[in-house]
């Protein structure tokens, strides 16, 4: 089982890893996590059952061992009773049959019967109720007890039994005694037998049943069910409910158990008793009896089936830990996932924009590919698998341009041959960059044929149609409608309907037919035409210094720098002003304020605002540093202020690559 079990996770396992380009991380964390409690369920449930399994072997094996074991002890305890009564009896028949051939009178044999039921019961057991015999026609009763006008002893059971087996002590049926209520058992042996009147002579010894009354009533398993003992035609000689006493099996339980009792002879059965499921342990006495231990199974198990509950119930909480602890690894393990795919796109988004940076005109360019893209692919229907996969491959559907000279990029005027090369290369230095960053490969063909043409006119390969990857084909269109909707050089952003008529011209020779009646549709419901590049927008910067000449050399700096405006403030009161009527951007804060430290300046802004601050400062010592960082002021700028430092530290803050969480990222 376990083995079938390891080898279907281990098919499991292939499936998934050669299905890995089509499953995301977090789904397949969620799989595995899902296989592993599945696997460990049944790995656990597996362990338990044999457990359980074994242990009710072994616990049930040792109740019927103690049920064996107490039945064999009554036994053999009632065999060792009975058999000195045998031995008692015997001694006086052999006693008396000397005494006959000896010719002594039957005075004599009354007189020995009389002393023998006194010493018999004095001596050995006090249930030894009387020795008589019947011997040459004429019956004598040691106990002294006269027998009623008419009575026959050759009509008794014990003369008919002893007469069947000359020479043999033989148990006679139990019989109630009519006066005193007591369960008797008769001893008899037939010493002789008269060769002129053809009649026995039989000598018999009754006892009470009180000694094996004992031995029952004291007779269970570890305090559980009872004893009784029943002779072969089901008369209950001794039973723990003494009222049974003298009745037969058939008239106290519904079910007439005493077939099986016969079959079983030494051993075990179940059966039901009083309507309850029981287990009866049988064992033979002098050949003849039975003892019997009655128990019903829920008293037998119960112990049993305690333990089993416990080991269920210690597995099942075992098991809980086990998944709880996976469960923690599990959530540990996507919060990791969720922060690495995080920053695994702003990475990629970093890297788009650092391409996009090299021309001057196409800032956004990427991002604005990647959602055309995803727009046109929700639009076809794809999976929330599949979005995610085209908006990766349309951030870095460019990323080839890296290896394109500046110069070329933002060259003003026509290309020469040699500089369209260039600048033809970049799908093919994208796609191997991103061959070796990513696994999956529609990533790469993204970037190396967004340039094919749909009828075979592109490049770098001229592929045509259908041959050329689907998420090409669908970056194609979107690289093509932003370049047309977005400012140019030489030229604005075109109207809506000359970038629809172009997209429709363009239809089966430069995009794919279907994908191009895709984006016409988009065009066609965008009636405000939204889907374009954005007017620049102006950057308000604060600069808050107590010292004049600081705020016009900071204006002096980044006055040269596009869409951007300088605002100041001398003291705490102003710049609270300021940032109550207007949109800033970013604050650059001196540290040393005539009214104000700027560490506090920094924590009273921040509990208000959160725009980003940019701490200068001439006090390079440890301290600072340390509570610049303990603070989390976003940079800091060293006095005298570098110009070109000052720039792309404010440049690089304005422009940080902010990633709006898109909703098949989710």
């Amino acid at each position: 089982m376990i083995m079938t079990l390891l080898y279907l996770f281990s098919n499991y396992y292939d499936k998934l890893k050669k299905l890995r380009l089509e499953m995301d991380f977090a789904k397949r964390s969620k799989n595995s996590f899902i296989v592993t409690l599945i696997v460990t369920f049944m790995l656990m449930f597996i362990v338990v059952a044999y457990n359980t399994k074994v242990l009710f072997d072994s616990s049930v094996g040792g109740v019927y061992e103690d049920g064996d074991d107490k039945i064999q002890m009554m036994s053999t305890d009632l065999d060792n009773y009975l058999t000195v009564a045998q031995s008692t009896l015997r001694v006086s028949a052999d006693t008396i049959y000397l005494m006959d051939k000896n010719g002594n009178s039957s005075r004599d044999i009354y007189k020995y019967l009389s002393d023998q039921t006194v010493k018999q019961a004095e001596q050995f057991d006090e249930n030894f109720t009387g020795l008589y015999a019947y011997v040459n026609g004429e019956y004598l009763d040691g106990s002294g007890w006269i027998p009623p006008e008419g009575f026959d002893p050759e009509s008794r059971d014990w003369y008919k039994a002893a007469s069947e087996e000359p020479g043999e002590v033989v148990i006679v049926s139990p019989y109630v005694d009519a006066q005193t209520g007591y369960v008797v058992v008769t001893f008899a042996k037939c010493i002789s037998e008269d060769e002129e009147s053809g009649k026995f002579n039989v000598v018999c010894l009754d006892v009470i049943v009180n000694y094996i009354n004992d031995a029952v009533y004291s007779t269970d398993i570890a305090g559980k069910g009872y004893a009784m003992v029943v002779n072969d035609d089901g008369f209950i000689i001794a039973h723990h409910e003494k009222e049974y006493n003298g009745r037969y099996i058939s008239e106290v339980y519904d079910q007439d158990i005493m077939p099986m009792v016969t079959e079983t002879i030494d051993g075990r059965f179940n059966a039901y008793v009083d309507d309850e499921m029981c287990t009866l342990f049988v064992h033979p006495i002098m050949g003849q009896w039975y003892a019997v231990i009655v128990v019903t199974d829920e008293e037998l198990f119960e112990n049993v089936n305690s333990q089993l509950v416990v080991n269920i119930i210690v597995s099942m909480i075992i098991f809980f830990f086990i998944s709880y602890f996976y469960y923690l690894g599990y959530r540990s393990e996507q919060k990791n996932a969720t922060k690495i795919e995080d920053l695994n796109m702003r990475m990629v988004t970093a890297l788009a924009s650092t391409i996009d940076a090299k021309d001057r005109y196409t800032s956004g360019h990427s991002q604005r590919v990647a959602d055309y893209a995803v727009l046109i692919a929700e639009h076809m229907g794809k999976s929330k698998k599949d979005l995610k996969k085209i908006y990766v491959a349309g951030l870095l559907h460019d990323v080839g341009k890296i290896r394109v000279p500046e110069e070329i990029i933002n060259k003003p005027g026509r290309l020469e041959k040699d500089e369209m090369d260039a600048i033809r290369i970049h799908p093919v230095s994208g796609y191997h960059i991103l061959t070796g960053l990513h696994e999956d490969t529609r990533i790469g063909y993204g970037a190396k044929y967004h340039h094919e043409r749909y009828d075979g006119t592109g490049y770098p390969n001229c592929l045509e149609a259908e041959n050329i990857p689907e998420v090409a084909r669908i970056i194609a269109v979107a690289d093509a409608y932003d370049a047309m909707a977005s400012d140019r050089s030489y030229r604005k952003a075109l109207p809506q309907d000359v970038i629809r008529s172009e997209i429709e011209k363009g239809r089966g020779s430069q995009f794919d037919p279907e994908i191009a009646d895709v984006m016409l549709s988009i065009i066609d419901a965008d009636k405000e035409y939204k889907l374009k590049q954005k007017d620049a927008v102006t950057d308000i910067v604060l600069v808050i210094d107590d010292v004049q000449m600081a705020i016009t050399h900071v204006k002096h700096i980044l006055e040269k720098m596009e869409n951007i405006k300088v605002v100041s403030a001398m003291n705490e009161e102003e710049a609270f002003e300021i940032l109550e009527q207007t949109n800033i951007s970013l604050i650059l804060l001196d540290l040393k304020i005539a009214d104000i430290d700027g560490f506090d300046m920094y924590v009273r802004i921040r509990k208000k605002y959160a725009m980003p601050v940019v701490l200068m400062t001439g006090d390079k010592s440890k301290e600072t540093l340390h509570k610049i960082r303990e603070l989390g002021i976003d940079d800091y700028v060293t006095k005298p202020l570098n110009p070109a430092i000052t720039k792309e530290v404010v440049y690089g803050i304005l422009h940080r690559s902010e990633i709006t969480p898109k909703s098949f990222m989710l």
